[in-house]
This record gives structure tokens, C-alpha cells and sequence, in this order.
């Protein structure tokens, strides 16, 4: 889904990143996978395109996070060892100033159909200035974390997903990040157990290689969701297997504090995929989890 999100180029895949995904695998084989599928958008139901405009609004109105360590995101991020300090987050993560309520602010996250340019829905995780979450509104029924807009069919991608490499599919966004800054393979937010069952999505996903379901286990239905997508994948010709963390945890959760790196080496390999296309985002952030590894 290079460039679903708004703002994101479409770089053309390079040579060296193919070659870094087959090293990391360490089958040394490119598996022919069929096209994926046409992009299928999200449903309609009354009322979805105001919706839609409110999550867009949303999205425009938000900025990118920046690397100060004392800013809440950053603070949120590190206190769940989520993403490496010194990485910039992917282009479908942005920062939202609070309008009211206990937070200041909150990360929130782009969610597109595969192949659509602009967001059907966000996802926002609502902090106040520590990075503790806090409820984005005030009152009892105050949420840290809420949906707004059509997320039916909608992902948040973390990375350059195609039809080679491999992927991670996790159901929340704090997952994901913890996948994204641990493992090569482009990280996908469903927003909840309910996109593990969505046909079109599993649709999209059989055509992207190798792909790796997460299972959330500290949900009733984690477990069972995680295989009713992994199994779609399989039916439909793809590649794919349940990932577990452990008992009682999932991405989000069991994160470790990362290691340092040898910045001299994430820098020059960063700089040989920028050269080779990628965006600086990505190059920094897969040369981090390379150095991580070779390390």
C-alpha cells in the first residue's frame, strides 16, 4: 500500500531493499506471489461521509511528532519502549493538540483502505503531558483511545508493504510500532480484532507475501480472530502463520528496552537505501532493526 496515506510518495522498490528482506528471512529464495488484489473501499452506511470528513479534518489539523524526548508522545512511546528515541515515526503517525479534556494532546494514526490516497478514519491515543494516557474529552465517558470516521476495510501502515516482502498485522497501534522498530517486515494496524475478519483485507493481504498475524492474548477473542485471518490469507493463495508473544501479552506489552547501536553504521547503511529510494524514515528505520540484529 505504498503511498495510501496522504503525503506518502510511491518510491520505486529497490534492489538492495528486496536483497535485505531475502537476507532476513534467510531463505535466499524470491517466492512469486499472484498480483494483490484490487482495492476494495470501506463500506457507506448513513451518515459515513460526514464521518470520513471528520477524520480527514482531524488528520490535516495534525503535525508530525517530533524527536524532543520530553514531548508527550515521545514520552508515551518510551515509557512502553515502543519506537527508538532517535527514529522519526512513518508519515501515518501524526501528533493532535487537545481541544479540551484531561490530555494535551494524542498520537493518531491514518486509516486508509488499501490503494486509497486519503484516510477513511484515525485512531487517537489521547496523553496528557507525562505521556500517561488520558481521556481526549472530559467526564466519565472520557476515552484515551477512540476511533473517528469509517475504519471498516481501513489499515494504518507502518512501512513499505508489497507483493515480496513479508508483513507483521497486529491489532493495535501500539503494536505495531513495536513491531516496526524490532523487525524488518512492514507493520499493518487493523484497529481491532473486528479488521482480522474483514474478507477484503484479508484479500489484500494474500498478495503481500509472507504474512505474520499477531495474536492479541490478552483479548477473549484474540486468539480465534488471528486464525480466521490467517486461514482467509492461506485459502485465498497466500503465506501466513499466528504470532504469539506470550501468555497474557501481546507487542505492545512485552516490549524490551532497546539496545544501544553503533550510530556511525546505522547512519552509512540509512544513507545506502536512501540512495537506493527509499525514503529517509524508512531507511532509518530498517537500518536501525538490521545493526539491532547484526549486533
Amino acid at each position: 500500500c505504498r503511498g495510501c496515506i496522504d503525503g506518502l510518495a510511491k518510491p520505486e522498490r529497490s534492489a538492495r531493499y528486496g536483497e535485505v528482506m531475502r537476507l532476513y528471512r534467510g531463505d535466499g529464495q524470491r517466492t512469486t506471489r499472484h498480483a494483490p488484489a484490487q482495492a476494495v473501499g470501506p463500506g457507506r452506511p448513513h451518515g459515513a461521509a460526514d464521518r470520513i470528513a471528520l477524520a480527514r479534518k482531524k488528520w490535516a489539523s495534525a503535525a508530525p511528532i517530533p524527536t524532543d524526548p520530553e514531548h508527550p508522545a515521545r514520552r508515551w512511546l518510551a515509557a512502553r519502549h515502543l519506537w527508538r528515541p532517535d527514529l522519526q515515526l512513518p508519515p501515518s503517525v501524526r501528533w493532535l493538540e487537545a481541544s479540551g479534556g484531561p490530555s494535551v494532546g494524542g498520537l493518531l494514526a491514518a486509516f486508509a483502505p488499501p490503494g486509497h490516497g486519503q484516510p477513511s478514519g484515525v485512531q487517537l491515543v489521547s496523553v496528557d503531558g507525562d505521556g500517561r494516557p488520558a481521556p481526549d474529552r472530559a467526564g466519565p465517558t472520557g476515552l484515551a483511545k477512540r476511533s473517528i470516521g469509517v475504519m471498516r476495510g481501513a489499515v494504518c501502515v507502518l512501512g513499505l508493504p508489497d507483493a515480496v516482502s513479508g508483513v507483521n498485522v497486529a491489532e493495535g497501534l501500539a503494536d505495531v510500532l513495536a513491531l516496526a522498530s524490532r523487525l524488518p517486515w512492514p507493520a499493518i494496524c487493523t484497529g481491532g480484532s473486528g479488521g482480522y475478519r474483514n474478507a477484503d483485507l484479508a484479500r489484500w493481504l494474500a498478495g503481500l507475501g509472507a504474512v505474520h498475524v499477531w495474536a492479541d492474548l490478552d483479548e477473549p477473542d484474540g486468539i480465534e480472530a488471528a486464525g480466521v485471518l490467517a486461514g482467509r490469507v492461506v485459502v485465498l493463495g497466500g503465506v501466513s502463520w499466528i504470532e504469539r508473544v506470550g501468555v497474557g501479552a501481546d507487542p505492545g506489552e512485552a516490549g524490551a528496552p532497546f539496545p544501544p547501536l553503533d550510530a556511525a553504521a546505522v547512519e552509512s547503511y540509512a544513507g545506502d537505501l536512501e540512495r537506493d529510494g527509499l525514503p529517509t524514515w524508512e531507511a532509518r528505520r530498517l537500518a536501525s532493526v538490521i545493526c539491532a540484529k547484526l549486533e
